[in-house]
């Protein structure tokens, strides 16, 4: 329990509120015009790039009709919503069997699809990192040197999934094809947009991808939700086993995992004390189980807490910090159930076909929830949720979420039970 943590965080897990709303206001109305100078620097410079583009395809007509061969998904934001486009990556294999898949993304997703069997090659860059340091002559080198890679690879078609910086990353790529949202994109930079952006329809994230693979593969089948998309290799199996063998724990025996945090904003969270009423119950209901608190390094002071606060200890252990996102896969295979707010990890461990169950507030379940038929998820619709703005973090406007804070430890462990009892996991 450090003491920079408790600067931080109040007991539940949240985050202080340091700054007003009017200082807010004031923040957003920056960003928003900063935003507006550069969509009209971006559009000039697109409408040269697309007069450009117009000459070479009447030099190059046979470029536009043939099958892609090279194929480049770009999505540059969360762990969870990457893997939220792999049912785009399943699809694109179906029709083309052959052809080469290729993934940009960032450091931290990149991770996870490295060894997915439907990508070919998956690239990594930071946007963030780059608008940090917009005048670094390094920035531009590394620009300079993922666009001749790109470029190199001479692709026939890239789907800019997630808005205005994937565009960017399409156009840099010089595909011949670019499809993206017009929403979501630098007018121009797409060669394709389907009309309006993601969120404009109430449906899962899952058909955004899915949506662009139907524009621009009219025979793509329709995807089916699959129990299985992330499968871990045997060493990731290996590794998990010898992690939880100092705690006791043998292949055969019946493991959950509880994973606390929220990378993207501390409203996601479900209050600290709430997960350690919830350890207890699981324990006292499955007496022979093994639960494991799992999370990034970040997350490691919400488990010390959360363990402090347990009555009941005895085979409930951390570890937080200690696995990557590859082992991740592995422990969501391994595991009876999965029980997390709404972040990475469900989407993870839903993935991997394990039971699933997310916890909701600040998010809309039936846009962000994990997919696939051995998921659940509990959502306390208050009456300011959903009030997650995908272009920030989820930060309680209150300073405390009554939406997480309504869902009870006793209306988790009945909903984990019921999920473990038609599994006929005991």
């Amino acid at each position: 329990m450090t003491d920079s943590f408790s600067r931080q965080f109040d007991e539940d897990g949240y985050r202080y509120i340091k700054i007003s709303p009017a200082q807010l206001r004031l923040q957003k109305l920056i960003k928003k015009s900063a935003q507006t100078v550069l969509r009209f620097l971006f559009t000039c410079f697109g409408f040269v790039i697309f007069i450009w583009e117009r000459l070479q395809r009447l030099l190059r007509p046979h470029l536009q009709n043939r099958q892609p061969q090279k194929i480049l998904i770009i999505r540059v934001d969360f762990i969870g919503d990457v893997v939220m486009t792999l049912p785009a990556v399943h699809t694109l294999r179906q029709v083309f069997p052959n052809a080469q898949i290729d993934f940009l993304t960032t450091p931290a997703p990149a991770q996870l699809i490295q060894r997915h069997k439907d990508i070919s090659r998956v690239y990594v860059c930071n946007p963030n990192a780059w608008l940090g340091k917009p005048f670094s002559a390094a920035v531009w080198q590394e620009i300079a040197r993922l666009r001749k890679i790109l470029r190199t690879e001479q692709y026939d078609l890239a789907l800019s999934v997630s808005g205005d910086w994937a565009s960017i990353l399409a156009l840099l790529s010089g595909a011949t094809k670019r499809y993206g949202y017009a929403k979501e994109a630098y007018p121009f930079f797409v060669t394709n947009s389907l009309p309006g952006g993601r969120y404009d329809v109430r449906q899962h994230e899952s058909q955004y991808g899915l949506q662009l693979i139907a524009a621009a593969v009219p025979n793509a089948p329709k995807w089916q939700p699959s129990a299985a998309i992330l499968t871990p290799q045997q060493t990731d199996r290996d590794r998990i086993q010898l992690l939880l063998a100092p705690f006791g724990v043998t292949e055969t025996d019946m493991l959950i995992a509880l994973h606390l945090g929220s990378g993207n904003g501390t409203a996601k969270r479900w209050p600290i004390p709430y997960w350690a009423a919830l350890a207890d119950k699981l324990r006292a209901a499955y007496p022979a189980c093994a639960i494991a608190l799992i999370g990034a390094e970040a997350d490691t002071p919400l488990a010390e807490r959360a363990l402090a606060k347990m009555q009941n200890k005895r085979r409930v252990f951390s570890l937080t910090g200690a696995t990557s996102l590859t082992d991740l896969i592995a422990i969501s295979a391994r595991c009876a159930i999965l029980i997390s707010a709404d972040s990475g990890p469900s989407h993870i461990a839903a993935a991997t076909g394990a039971l699933t169950l997310a916890l909701h507030g600040p998010t809309d379940p039936e846009i962000y929830g994990p997919q696939g038929p051995n998921t659940r998820y509990i959502w306390n619709k208050t009456w300011c949720a959903p009030c997650y703005d995908p272009s920030d973090t989820a930060e309680c406007r209150f300073g405390a979420p009554i939406c997480m804070k309504g869902i009870t430890p006793e209306a988790v462990e009945a909903a984990a039970v019921e999920m473990l009892n038609a599994a006929k996991i005991f």
